[in-house]
C-alpha cells in the first residue's frame, strides 16, 4: 500500500466542546496523533501550521472562534422549545448522529458523565442540544434524568477542562465498503507549546487530567472487606468516571492500605499485583488481563512486506530475574510468612542467578507464592521487547496481542503495550510497541 494510497484512505475528524472543527482546522494539520497505553494515561496530540502567527497570538480563540461558526442543524422547532438535563451513563459513551438514526452522520462523541439538553425522546432516540445549541440525536437508553442542581447550563462534560475528542477512519479499504475507524476517545487540554521555523503550534491533551483527584490528591485509607473491582468502582464513581473490569482475577482484601498514593497509583500497584493491567481511555477507568485481550489479532512475518520499521530488544542480562521470594514476619507473633517463584530457567555460565526480593504484607505461604508469581512476571515483563510501524490499522490497540513469526528467537505472541496512530500529510500510520506475553 503506497503512501498516496494511505492519505487518499484515511480521514479524521477533531471536537472541541463537542462542536466539529475539523473542516477549520483541516488546513493547518500538519499530524495527528493518538497514543493509546498500558498502565499510563492516553494522549493526544495536534500539530499545526502557525506561518501567519494566528495561533501564536489567537491560539485558542481562533479554536472557539471556530466551533461557534459551525452552522445549527435546523429541525424545525424553535429555539425556546423546554429541556431537559440528562447525562450519558453509558460507560463506553454515546455517538450523536445528524439524525435519529445510526447510519447518519456522527456530529459528536459525548463522553460517559457529559450533561446535556434533552427536547424530546421518540423511537428510542433523544433529540439534544450541546455546545452552542447544536440539535444532534443520540440513543435514549444512553441517558439518565438528572436534577437540575446536578445538571450544567453549558451542556460539557462534568470535568473541568476543555473537552477535545477526535477520531480516525481508514475508508472504503475492502470492496465491502465499509469503513475502519478508531474513536480515540475524550481528552482534556495539558498544554500548548510553539516553535519553528516553520512556525507550528503543539497541542497536547490528556485522558485523565492533572485536576482529577484520582490522579492528584494523595490519600491514606484502610479498604477493609474489597474485591479489587469493588475499590476500582468506588474510585471512578469519586472521580465521575465510569468503570470497566475486564480481569480474570477478582482478589479480595480483608484489608489493604492505601498510605499517602493517589488513588491511581495505588490502583494500579494492586492490578499489578494481581497480575493485571490498567488504563484511563474516554472517561472510563478499566482493569484488565496483563496477559492480553483474547487470541492473536494479526501475525507479523518477517519479509512479508505488511510493515515500513521494525525493532527488536533483547533485555540485559541483569534485568531477567530467575525467582522472586516474598515474605512478611508478623510484628504480633514474630511468624515469618513466605513463598518463591521460579521461571524455571537456569542463569548462563558465568552470570549469577538473579533473586527478586520482596516486603509484603501477606497472610499465608500460598498467598506469599501467588504474589511471587505476579511479580516475577512483572519483573520480566520487558526482558524481549520489539516495535513496529504499519499502514494504520485502528484494530491495534493496548492489550491486544499479536504473532511474531520468522524472527528467530523472538518468535512468538507478544502483548502491545503502546499503540500510537498518527495521521499526517504523508497517510496514517500505526506503531506498536511490544512485550512477550
Amino acid at each position: 500500500m503506497s503512501r498516496k494510497d494511505l492519505a487518499r484512505r484515511t480521514d479524521m475528524s477533531v471536537f472541541i466542546a463537542n462542536v466539529d472543527i475539523t473542516s477549520s482546522i483541516k488546513r493547518h494539520l500538519i499530524s495527528l496523533s493518538y497514543t493509546d497505553n498500558e498502565d499510563e494515561a492516553d494522549d493526544l496530540q495536534l500539530k499545526l501550521a502557525d506561518r501567519d502567527s494566528l495561533w501564536l497570538e489567537k491560539w485558542f480563540n481562533t479554536v472557539v472562534d471556530a466551533a461557534a461558526s459551525v452552522p445549527r442543524v435546523n429541525d424545525g422547532k424553535d429555539d425556546d422549545d423546554k429541556t431537559t438535563s440528562y447525562k450519558v451513563t453509558a460507560a463506553g459513551g454515546v455517538t450523536a448522529h445528524l439524525r435519529p438514526d445510526s447510519s447518519y452522520a456522527v456530529t459528536a462523541s459525548l463522553a460517559y458523565g457529559t450533561i446535556v439538553k434533552v427536547k424530546s425522546i421518540s423511537g428510542g432516540w433523544a433529540n439534544i442540544e450541546y455546545g452552542n445549541g447544536i440539535s444532534c440525536y443520540v440513543l435514549a437508553s444512553c441517558l439518565t434524568e438528572v436534577s437540575s442542581e446536578t445538571s450544567s447550563d453549558t451542556g460539557e462534560p462534568v470535568s473541568k477542562g476543555l473537552d477535545i475528542s477526535a477520531s480516525i477512519v481508514l475508508q472504503n479499504e475492502k470492496s465491502d465498503g465499509k469503513d475502519k475507524a478508531i474513536d480515540c476517545g475524550h481528552f482534556e487540554l495539558d498544554n500548548i507549546d510553539f516553535d519553528g521555523p516553520p512556525a507550528s503550534v503543539n497541542i497536547k491533551c490528556t485522558s485523565l487530567s492533572f485536576r482529577k483527584s484520582v490522579r492528584q490528591t494523595k490519600k491514606s485509607r484502610s479498604w477493609e472487606s474489597y474485591y479489587l473491582s469493588g475499590i476500582l468502582a468506588e474510585m471512578a464513581g469519586n472521580s465521575g468516571m465510569a468503570y470497566m473490569f475486564l480481569a480474570e482475577n477478582d482478589p479480595f482484601y480483608a484489608r489493604t492500605e492505601q498510605i499517602d498514593t493517589s488513588d491511581i497509583a495505588f490502583l494500579t500497584q494492586l492490578a499489578h499485583n494481581a497480575g493485571a493491567s490498567i488504563k484511563v481511555s474516554a472517561n472510563i477507568l478499566i482493569i484488565y488481563n496483563a496477559d492480553g485481550s483474547g487470541n492473536s489479532i494479526r501475525t507479523i512475518t518477517k519479509g512479508d512486506g505488511s510493515y515500513l520499521k521494525w525493532k527488536l530488544n533483547s533485555g540485559e542480562a541483569d534485568t531477567k530475574y530467575h525467582k522472586c521470594h516474598v515474605s512478611y514476619t508478623d510484628p504480633v507473633t514474630g511468624r515469618v510468612i513466605e513463598g518463591t517463584a521460579s521461571t524455571g530457567e537456569k542463569a548462563k555460565d558465568g552470570e549469577n542467578e538473579q533473586i527478586l526480593e520482596i516486603k509484603a504484607k501477606v497472610g499465608s505461604p500460598a498467598e506469599a507464592k501467588a504474589l511471587a508469581e505476579k511479580k516475577l512476571e512483572l519483573a520480566n515483563r520487558f526482558e524481549n521487547t520489539a516495535s513496529f510501524t504499519l499502514p494504520g490499522d485502528p484494530y491495534l490497540l493496548a492489550g491486544c496481542v499479536v504473532t511474531l513469526d520468522k524472527w528467530g528467537a523472538f518468535n512468538g505472541e507478544y502483548v502491545i503495550y503502546q499503540a500510537r496512530h498518527s495521521v499526517s500529510r504523508s497517510g496514517y500510520t500505526t506503531q506498536i510497541s511490544l512485550r512477550k506475553k
